[in-house]
Order: structure tokens, then C-alpha cells, then sequence
């Protein structure tokens, strides 16, 4: 089973949205863009998870916490995440190098805080 996000989304950002994020962030934050898919990065354990939306394709790990990496704007600013510009998710999801994966989404339009038991539930396995 795959999980998605539903299309949509017409609640109000939340108290704690920002428009960048930066290496030294803590928290579990959601980020959206013009797709319904919602990548939600763990800072303080430093994770990615992936929940794909309607009509978004299916990935390998959709629904898994998997390791972050390393993120950067499409500009070339490492460890910084931006509303307004195209961002990249490295990964290393079975823990060896040699199985990094890239997640470059669509155009950031939100960065939400998520609470930790939310973010906790939402993966299908950890």
C-alpha cells in the first residue's frame, strides 16, 4: 500500500511556516510544492520521508522514512531548503553509498512544522 496526500490542501499554513530551512534547523518539517506530494524532512534525525500525492508517480521508498543526505536549492546552495525555488533531496535509503537516490521535486511553495508524534505515524515502516 502506498500512501498519498490528498489534492487539495486548502487549510491555512500553520504558525510555524518559514520560507527557507537551513542546516542548523530542528524539527520534522513538511514541504510542499505545486504537486500534491509532500516530502517531510526529519532534522533531527536526519530523514526523508516521501508521501506521494494524487496523480504524482510512484517511487522506490514512497511512504518510508529513508537517510538524508544531504539537500540543496537547484541554485547550488547546500544544506538550504527555499519556498519559491526547486530543492534536492539526496538520499541513501539501504545505507551504503553506493544506493544514493535524488528526489528533485517540483517548485517549493510551502515549509511547514510538523509535530513529532504526527510525523512519526505518517510512514508506512520505519
Amino acid at each position: 500500500m502506498t500512501t498519498q496526500t490528498e489534492p487539495g490542501d486548502t487549510s491555512e499554513p500553520p504558525k510555524d511556516s518559514v520560507d527557507e530551512l537551513h542546516a542548523n534547523a530542528t524539527g520534522v518539517w513538511a514541504v510542499r510544492s505545486t504537486s500534491t506530494t509532500v516530502y517531510y524532512l526529519d532534522l533531527d534525525r536526519r530523514r526523508l520521508l516521501r508521501l506521494r500525492g494524487v496523480g504524482s508517480p510512484a517511487g522506490p521508498y514512497d511512504g518510508c522514512w529513508v537517510p538524508l543526505v544531504s539537500f540543496a536549492t537547484l541554485g547550488g546552495e547546500h544544506e538550504v531548503v527555499r519556498v519559491g525555488a526547486r530543492n534536492e533531496f539526496l538520499t541513501d535509503p539501504d545505507g551504503w553509498a553506493a544506493s544514493y537516490r535524488f528526489w528533485i521535486p517540483r517548485m517549493c511553495s510551502r515549509i511547514d512544522r510538523v509535530d513529532r508524534d504526527v510525523a512519526d505515524a505518517l510512514s508506512e515502516s520505519d
